[in-house]
Parts: structure tokens; sequence; C-alpha cells
């Protein structure tokens, strides 16, 4: 019964990634300014999402040369506060450690313009305190950009609320982060510590350098790592920096006022109280980030009312709608904020996403190119033009995509998935393992890749591996449906059958809706002689999706094993009219045939079988017996080599090829193919009564009775009275002469 065939794990997963890498843009600066500083009240309380703007604006991230020199390599070092301006030299002040050379290092500073990335600037050291773990550096630009207030840390108490900013560089958190932290030790000598409050937040690698943050947004501190024991964020106080501070620095800083305040309750501080459409913006983003979509949009819809002209609005708001899935009121906002601003890459590559998860892969296409042609460093672009040549089957250009958004972002660890897939399509299995590896590596938490890397084992039938990789990636996403029939399959294939019918119970669980799931726990029910079961998971496959071959082809199998042959031929005859091409229909129903004796049916089912599919060992055997029945014995030897060729462990042609030889006398090659067939079945009882009856033919009677001796324990363990009864009669016949 059993018929397992290996699965083409082609994933058609889509996973949406941020549009806010990091390309280099070789800007020219604008014409200078007059600066301007903080127009905040100093000390008056911020809520948190406009705190967390004001940070955005002046901690800026440090950057290692070879993001400059290494082709488009990111190497990031450390965080950074903009402390001071001076015509058009700025001034930052950093953490010591995050360099021991003078010269390498640039600044990055993001733009929160869409379309633009950015500007990178060469840094030089002005002046190191070693001791304290802080440094002030300097970059020249015309650009405008906002000082940091600098505030008194002297009015911070224990339990305080502080802020910690900065660009963590890790693999697994990058873009900005804004740590909501409280005082553990507000003066611990020239430091301050603190300890996250909210869960999942942490001060991370790459932060160092960081500013700590009142909630006035007065810097009163510098991040520069751990404490040695309990792991707390530690700071160097605002204060120690200004006991050392040169002169040169001193005349550029921009002073809080350090009178007391009140510190209000920051959820109950709105954005209009404080700040404008931008903090609306801010609040937007963390609704969004928390899953709060009805709230985000309210907040959006804020931002729209200030100002309508805003294109950036429409672009955020759109790209909410479709988280929620409404993707109508996602593409008008899409399409408005394209009309307001046709140079807005970011709004061209949202609609891409948008037209992308809705097949319309042409009108994609051409927004990509549209974002590409705007901004051609977004490497998320790239990618996602990728996905949709993918799915059209355009499989050079889609790997030329995402190997130019491997090239601009060698951290992309959805590229190389991406990249993987493809090479997996086109059967390229070891470069698709390697960009699988190497998206693991950059990110060990990458679902997709585990998913996609354990197809490549099952084909390469390395079942142990599969299992580990389906293993994980259910751990990383025990919901999900098609991790648990995947792995299901791979115990199918190795026998385990009760741990693949639990994976298959718990897909359809996850998506009832799923008729695959269905058809495979039927396929292990049927191996199982669950006759019953297997049926109603057949029927429920057709009641899901009516057209589907292969849920007929499945049903057919288990009537015909039920010995309802007539149920079997409908349901076999309509999996071929479902689909033509299915060899296994054919060689299912020519079987079906063959059983009633409608010989011409069978072996015109076989024969086309085998035209479908020339390599199908079941069809060649299937045909050579129907050949054997009909006395063209050399036929029939031709059909039983080929299927020994194509299979050599295929346990019933060596027995059919060895009748062949027993009917036609040639003894020596008949025990020949027995003795195979017993080596690789030893239960086989079938094969010890002809090997019997080939020793008895021969002559070697004592061999003849130890034989039908076997077969007869065999066929009475197995239940089968009649030849049970058949191999005693001969022991009889044999030891009555």
């Amino acid at each position: 019964m059993k018929h397992i065939i290996k699965l083409t794990i082609i994933l058609t997963t889509f996973t949406m990634v941020s549009c806010d890498k990091i390309p280099f843009l070789n800007k020219q600066p604008s014409q200078p300014e007059q600066p301007t500083f903080i127009a905040t009240k100093s000390g008056t309380p911020l809520n948190p999402f406009a705190l967390q703007r004001l940070a955005k604006q002046t901690v800026v991230e440090i950057v290692s040369e070879s993001y400059l020199t290494g082709g488009n390599k990111y190497e990031p070092k450390g965080s950074g506060v903009i402390i001071g301006r001076k015509d058009s030299t700025y001034y930052v002040l950093t953490a010591n450690h995050i360099s021991d050379f003078d010269d390498g290092l640039s600044v990055f500073i993001r733009s929160e313009k869409p379309g633009e990335a950015g500007e990178v600037q060469p840094l030089k050291f002005i002046k190191r305190y070693p001791r304290e773990d802080l440094a002030v550096v300097a970059f020249a630009s015309l650009t405008d950009y906002e000082v940091a207030v600098v505030g008194e840390a002297s009015q911070l108490d224990d339990n305080n609320q502080v802020y910690v900013a900065g660009w963590p560089g890790s693999e697994n958190r990058q873009g900005f982060q804004f740590t909501p932290a409280r005082v553990t030790n507000p003066r611990a000598g020239d430091n301050l510590n603190y300890q996250p409050t909210e869960p999942g937040e942490d001060v991370y690698k790459g932060m160092s350098g960081g500013a700590v943050l009142n909630e006035a947004g007065q810097l009163v501190g510098i991040h520069v790592g751990l404490t040695r024991v309990g792991g707390d964020g530690d700071g160097v106080l605002i204060s120690t920096f200004l006991r050392m501070v040169s002169p040169e620095v001193d005349e550029v800083l921009v002073m809080g006022n350090t009178e007391s305040q009140t510190v209000a309750n920051a959820d109950n501080v709105t954005p209009s109280q404080t700040e404008d459409a931008e903090s609306y913006y801010d609040r937007a983003g963390e609704h969004r980030e928390r899953g709060e979509y009805g709230q985000a949009i309210a907040d959006l819809n804020q931002a729209i009312q200030l100002n309508p002209k805003d294109a950036d609005a429409y672009t955020r708001r759109g790209t909410v709608y479709f988280l929620q899935g409404e993707y109508e009121k996602a593409l008008a906002d899409l399409n408005q904020a394209i009309q307001l601003n046709p140079k807005n890459a970011d709004a061209y590559g949202k609609r891409g996403l948008f037209y992308l998860i809705q097949d319309e892969y042409e009108k994609a296409i051409t927004d990509f190119n549209q974002a590409i042609q705007l901004n051609p460093k977004d490497a998320d672009i790239y990618s996602q033009r990728g996905v949709a040549y993918r799915v059209q089957g355009k499989y050079e250009k889609a790997l030329a995509d995402y190997s130019q958004a491997i090239q601009l972002n060698p951290k992309d660890a959805v590229a190389y998935t991406g990249r993987g897939r493809v090479y997996f399509i086109q059967d390229e299995n070891e470069k698709a393992l390697a960009d699988f590896n190497q998206a693991i590596q950059l990110n060990p938490k990458n679902f997709d890749a585990y998913i996609n890397r354990g197809g490549v084992y099952l084909i390469q039938d390395k079942y142990e591996k599969a299992l580990a990789d389906y293993s994980q990636a259910i751990r990383l996403n025990p919901k999900d449906a098609d991790a648990h029939y995947k792995r299901g399959s791979v115990y199918l294939i190795q026998d385990e059958y009760e741990k693949a019918i639990a994976d298959y119970s718990e897909a359809i669980q996850l998506n009832p809706k799923d008729a695959s799931s269905y058809i495979k726990r039927g396929t292990a029910y049927g191996i199982q002689g669950k006759y019953e079961k297997a049926l109603a998971d057949y029927s429920e496959a057709i009641r899901l999706n009516p057209k589907d071959a292969d849920s007929y082809n499945g049903r057919g199998l288990t009537y015909r094993i039920q010995g309802k042959y007539e149920k079997a031929l409908a349901d076999y005859s309509e999996a071929i009219r479902l689909n033509p091409k299915d060899a296994d229909s054919y060689n299912g129903r020519g079987l079906t045939y063959r059983i009633q004796g409608k010989y011409e049916k069978a072996f015109a089912d076989y024969s086309e079988a085998i035209r479908l599919n020339p390599k199908d060992a079941d069809s060649y055997n299937g045909r050579g017996r129907v050949y054997l029945i009909q006395d063209e014995n050399e036929k029939a030897l031709a059909d039983f080599n080929q299927a020994i060729r194509l299979n050599p462990k295929y346990v019933n042609a060596y027995t059919r090829r060895g009748a062949l030889y027993f009917i036609d006398d040639e003894y020596e090659k008949a025990i020949a193919d027995f003795n195979q067939a017993i080596q690789l079945d030893p239960k086989l009882a079938s094969a010890y009564f002809l090997r019997g009856m080939t020793y008895k033919a021969n002559r070697n009677i004592e061999k003849a009775i130890s034989d039908f001796e076997k077969a007869a324990n065999l066929h009475k363990q197995q239940g089968d009275q009649e030849k049970y009864q058949d191999s005693l009669d001969k022991l009889e016949e044999l030891r009555g002469n």
C-alpha cells in the first residue's frame, strides 16, 4: 500500500521587510543656515513619542571606514550624541572604547525623508578621556542637524525614569533603539546605573556612546556598557564630562534649565500639547510595532489633518491599512502619497509590495522599478522585486536582484533566503544550502531559512537534518501549519506513522482548510490498515478541494485494497480527468483492471504510465505481470529487468522475475532472484514458497521442505489461512514421498 513521493518543497512565503536599510549616499552639503537648537522649554517633561523623535535627531551612528571603502560593507562601531555646532563643524560625544585609532571612523546621520538614506562624513578625534571612557569627535557638514540639550544629572534619584538611545549593530537587533529604563544608582562615582523597564527591551551592543536622557529630553549621561555586577546599564554622568570639557567644546554646548520640574504622567500627554504632526508619527509607529493598528491609524489621521499634503503620512497610514488587510484603503493612501510626491521611493516600494501580495506581478515590478530608479541603493526593493520575478518563473532576473540586494547589504538574511529558494528551484542544491546557511548565521531565528533548508535536506535524503530544521522552525513558530506538515512528511518517509499522524493532525488543527494535510494523514492511516479513517480523510480533502487529483488517487487506492473495484476505478478515472499527466493514477487504474482480468485495459494504462514517467518501476513491473499472464514471456522479462534496473531493491520485481525463470525451467536464475527477494524482505512468505517450488522441481527435497516450513510459519503469523494450508499441503506431499 505504501506509496510515498518525496516532496518538492517550494515555499511561497513572502516576508515583509523594512525599507530603512543603510545605503551610502554621497550627499552634497546644502548652503549653510543659522543653526537652530532645541526649541522645547528645558526641563519640561515630554511624552515618550516626542522623546524618541528628539533622540533620533541627535543620536548618530558611528561606523568603520570599511563601510565606505569595501564595496558596500556596513560595519557599525557604536553611537554618539551631537552636543554642539560651530559653523559647519559638529561635535559628538561618544564612548572612548569604540575605537583605538584616531582615523578610519565616520559618522552616519540617518535621514527621515522617504527615499533618502542620510549622510556619511569622516570623523576626527578632538579629545579622549580614557579613564572615564569618553571621547569627543567632530565632523563637518553644511546640513542643519539638531544639537542635544545638556541636562543636570544631580536631580536624578533611584527609580526615576530615563531613556537610553542608540544604534545597535548586532545581527539580532538593528535600527534605532529607544529603551525606557529606571535609575538604580544615580551616583555610582562618576557614573549612572539604570535598568530597562519594558519586557523584551534592552540595551544592546552598538549603543555604546549613545544618549541617556531624562524625561525632558536632556542629555544626562553617555551609555558605555553594562555593570560587572547585576548587568545594569552603565552610563558616564554628563557632569563628569563637564568637569573636563575643553573650551573649544564648552562654548558650543546648549545647557538646559536645571530648575526642578514636576514630572507629569507621560501617557496623559498628547502630542498636540508638546509637538506637531511628527509626534503623531512617532506614537503611530509605537502602536504599529505593538500591533495596535487601530490606534496607529487614529494618530496618523490626526497627522494628516494637521498637514493634508504630507505624502509620508499617507505612506505610513497606507502601510498600516496594508497590515490590517484593508487593501483598498492601503492602495488609496499609497496612490495619494505618490500623487503628492512623485519622487517618493518609499511609497512606490510599498505600493509594489501591495501589488505583489495581490498577485499583480507586472504592476508590482513597475513600482519596484520606479522605487529603484529613485533610490538605487535600497537593498529591500531589490529583494522584493526578486520575489516577483521568482513567482513569475524569471529565475535569472530573480537571482540578479537577490545578488544585488546582498551586495548592497551583506547582512540581509532575507535576500540570502530568497536567493537560496531560487537555487533550490533550479536544483542547485549546494548553492541553495550555502545561502540558507548564511541566512541562518546572520539571523538564527530566520524561520523561512530553516523551512527551506529542511526542504533541501529532504531532497538529498538527509532525513535527520531535515527533521532538525523543521523542528527548529516549529520551535520558532509553533502555529505554522506548513512546518508541521513538512515534518510529518519526513516521518512518513521514515515509517514513523504515529509521529506523522500527530504532525498532520496539528497542521489540520492550525489550518482546517488545507486539503494536503488530510491527504497525507489519509496515506499514513492507509499504510497502518486504518482504511475507514483513510477514506474519511481523502473524502474531506475532496470536499475542501474537488479539483485535487491526489485526493481521488489516494481514495481509489484505498477502495482497491478493500476490494471495492468499481469505486476505485471511478476515483482513478476522476484523478486522470483532473490531471491527465499523473502517471500514478494510470498505474493504479491499470492494477485494478489487472485484478479484474481486464488485461487489455490494464496494458493500456501501464503503457501510458510508462510514457508519462519512463522511470516508474511500478508500471514496468505491472505491465510485466500482464505480459506474463498473456504468456508473452520475453516481453515480461524485459519489463521486469527494467523495473529492477530502475529500482535495485524492488522485492516484487525479483519475485515476479524469479517466477518467470521458474516457468521457463531456469531454476538457478529463479533461485538467485528468490534469494535476493528474501534478503531484501526476510518475512516475504511467497518468496519462500516459490523458492521451495523451485527446489522441489530441481529435486532438492531437503531445501524445499525447509522453505515450505518457513512459508507455512510466516503465512500463519500473518493470518493468511489459505496460503498457510497450501504450504502444509506441499510439505505433506514431499514427506509422503
